[in-house]
C-alpha cells in the first residue's frame, strides 16, 4: 500500500440502501454482481431508465433454459442430472455459445448424462425429442465441447457401456418375466461377435438390434425386424446385414442349446 496510490477503491457490502432521483423516485444505490456474470449490474441505472438491462434479459434466458433442461429431462426420466446440465448451460452463456435453447439444453443434458454410471441415454434420444436431426446435434456438440474448453476432459469419459443398453432394449420389447434372460443371451451373442471381428467399425445400435432378434427367437418370442428398428433406432437394412455376417460364422452354424 505504501509504495503506490489507489486509482479506484470498490466496497462490497451486505446492506441495501436506497436514494431519491430528482424526479422523486426511489432507487437502489450500488452495484450488484450475480452468479455467472461477469460485470456488476446497476440497478439505479436500470430503473431509471424505465426498461430492461442485458443482464435482466441474460437472468430471463437462463432461467428460461433451465425451465427447459427440467422438461427434457422429465420427458426421458433423468431428473438427477438436471443441475449438472444447468452449470453446462450457464458456462455456455458466459462464453457466448448461442444456439436454439432446445439444442443448448439437449447437448448440456447428454453431458451430464455421459459422466452417470450405468448410463443408456444417448444422443439419437435427444435429436428424437427435439425433432432434430442427430448428426447436426452431434456437429453442435462437438462446437460446444470445443467452446468451452471440454474437449480433453470430455473424451477421458468412458463410452455408453453396452449391457445396460442391450437391457434397456430388452425392457421396450417386452419379453415379460424373459426380460433378463434374453437380454443376457443377446449380451453372450455380441460378445462370440467381437471374437469374430463383427462388432469392429460397426454401429452399436444395429448390433444391439440383431443380438435382440437372435436372442428372442432363442427364446421362443417372434419379434420381427421392423419392431426392433422402431426401438433400437436402426437402418433394417443395417440389421440385416450384420445378420447376414453372423450367420457366415461358425457361430452362426451352431443349435440354440
Amino acid at each position: 500500500v505504501s509504495c503506490g496510490t489507489v486509482i479506484s477503491d470498490s466496497v462490497i457490502v451486505n446492506e441495501i440502501s436506497y436514494g431519491e432521483a430528482t424526479s422523486g423516485a426511489a432507487i437502489v444505490q450500488g452495484t450488484t454482481v450475480h452468479e455467472g456474470q461477469r460485470f456488476a449490474k446497476s440497478s439505479a441505472t436500470a430503473f431509471r431508465r424505465g426498461g430492461r438491462s442485458s443482464e435482466d434479459h441474460a437472468e430471463t434466458a437462463l432461467r428460461e433454459g433451465k425451465d427447459e433442461l427440467s422438461r427434457l429431462a422429465d420427458a426421458l426420466k433423468i431428473p438427477n442430472v438436471v443441475d449438472t446440465a444447468y452449470r453446462y448451460y450457464t458456462m455456455a452463456r458466459i462464453h457466448h455459445f448461442h444456439r436454439p435453447r432446445r439444442e443448448n439444453a439437449a447437448i448440456c443434458l447428454y453431458i451430464a448424462c455421459r459422466q452417470q454410471h450405468g448410463n443408456t441415454t444417448m444422443l439419437i434420444d435427444f435429436a428424437d425429442l427435439i425433432r432434430c436431426n442427430v448428426f447436426d446435434l452431434g456437429a453442435t456438440y462437438k462446437q460446444f465441447l470445443k467452446a468451452i474448453s471440454l474437449e480433453d476432459e470430455i473424451e477421458s469419459i468412458p463410452l455408453i457401456e453396452i449391457e445396460p443398453l442391450i437391457l434397456k432394449y430388452a425392457k421396450r420389447l417386452e419379453f415379460g418375466n424373459y426380460t433378463k434372460l434374453v437380454a443376457n443371451d443377446a449380451a453372450a451373442i455380441l460378445s462370440r461377435m467381437d471374437r469374430d471381428w463383427i462388432v469392429t467399425g460397426r454401429q452399436p445400435a444395429a448390433l444391439c438390434g440383431a443380438c435382440l432378434i437372435l436372442a428372442a427367437r432363442m427364446n421362443n418370442f417372434r419379434r420381427s425386424v421392423r419392431e426392433v428398428v422402431y426401438v433400437v433406432k436402426a437402418g433394417e437394412v443395417s440389421i440385416h446385414k450384420r445378420l447376414e455376417e453372423f450367420r457366415r460364422t461358425k457361430a452362426g452354424r451352431m443349435t440354440v442349446k
